[in-house]
């Protein structure tokens, strides 16, 4: 393993390590959103929130 490439894995190394530290910002927020998405809906799988929203928002229309 040469200099340039202990060099070029400290630099993938930080630069996964602010990806990581942005995630840990954003994911609470949409962990939030999604927990109040499943709960109104009354859902428990991500498969079912489009069909459940299809439903509420037609029985709104109606």
């Amino acid at each position: 393993m040469g200099a340039g490439s202990v060099q070029q894995a400290a630099m993938e190394h930080r630069d996964m390590k602010q990806h990581l530290q942005r995630l840990d910002e954003v994911l609470p927020r949409y962990q939030r959103l999604a927990s109040q998405l499943y709960e109104r809906l009354r859902v428990v799988a991500l498969d079912d929130v489009l069909p459940a929203l299809d439903a509420a928002l037609a029985a709104a229309a109606h």
